[in-house]
Formats: structure tokens, C-alpha cells, sequence
């Protein structure tokens, strides 16, 4: 019985981080995904040089988050479509990731998106009454693409001979 009450807590708090960090990693795909549709959007549709990214950006972000609990999410777009990098934010004010214009294509026109949240979006902070606490930690997630100015449609069949 003493074996037990002195490795109850111990197992109890794996048990415990062993959930939280599942949860973590089995959401960080949607937060992906939510990066990969907004920067997919935003390569197709002409940007702005200011402001906020185009609303159809931000539809296509928050379609692939819809399922989470946000407490609040930013999204940052970058593009250097109108020479020189352009950021446009909308969402919750979060520090911008400190790689964020790291590696840049230079050679040609890119869109690059960026979606943030606290990390307590993607898991319940179930370690915070042991003294593990996650919040106000900000998980990331980017995806760079090269910018087209057009939409891109399915080749059309003409019915020729």
C-alpha cells in the first residue's frame, strides 16, 4: 500500500504529460494545414503592399481551424509581390517568429504565411497546477510559395477532332 501511495503522483503526472503532449502534436497538423491553405489562397490573388492580408486568406486559415478552441490566432503574410517584403497581420498580437525572413527566395515572387497561437489552443494545460505551465507560449507553423498573380484552373478540353 506504501509503494502505491508514493508512486501514485509520479504516475499520475506522466499519465498526465503523456496526454498533453499527444494532444500537442496530434493538433500541430491543422495549425500546418491552416498555414499551407493560406499561403495557397494568397499565391493565386493579386496582395496589397499594407494592411491586413486579403479576406479570402484569412476564410481559408480559419476554415482549417474551425475545429480547435482558439483563444486567439494571428496570421502574418508576406510577400514580396510589389518589390521589397510587404507583412501584412490580422488576428491577436503575438511577437513575430524571430526566422520569420529568414531564407526568402530572391529570385522570384513568393507569398509567405504564417499562423500563430498559444500553445494552450492546441492542449489543455493539464500540468499547471504541478508548476509545467504553458501559457503564453506561442506555437507556429509557416509555408512559403511562390506568388502566380492568377488563378490556376484545371487545363480546359476543347472538343476538337
Amino acid at each position: 500500500m506504501l509503494e502505491l501511495i508514493l508512486t501514485l503522483p509520479i504516475l499520475l503526472i506522466l499519465l498526465l504529460a503523456i496526454v498533453e503532449f499527444y494532444l500537442l502534436y496530434a493538433n500541430l497538423p491543422r495549425l500546418e494545414a491552416a498555414s499551407r491553405a493560406g499561403a495557397l489562397v494568397a499565391s493565386r490573388i493579386p496582395l496589397p503592399s499594407n494592411g491586413s492580408p486579403p479576406g479570402s486568406v484569412i476564410v481559408a486559415v480559419d476554415r482549417q481551424l474551425e475545429t480547435l478552441n482558439l483563444p486567439g490566432r494571428q496570421i502574418i503574410l508576406l510577400h514580396n509581390t510589389q518589390g521589397g517584403t510587404h507583412q501584412l497581420t490580422a488576428g491577436t498580437t503575438y511577437p513575430v517568429p524571430t526566422d520569420l525572413l529568414n531564407n526568402l527566395p530572391t529570385s522570384r515572387d513568393y507569398v509567405r504565411v504564417a499562423v500563430q497561437m498559444p500553445m494552450t489552443g492546441l492542449t489543455p494545460n493539464l500540468l499547471k497546477t504541478l508548476g509545467m505551465d504553458i501559457s503564453g507560449r506561442i506555437v507556429w507553423q509557416t509555408t512559403t510559395l511562390r506568388h502566380h498573380d492568377m488563378p490556376i484552373h484545371p487545363p480546359q478540353h476543347s472538343g476538337g477532332p
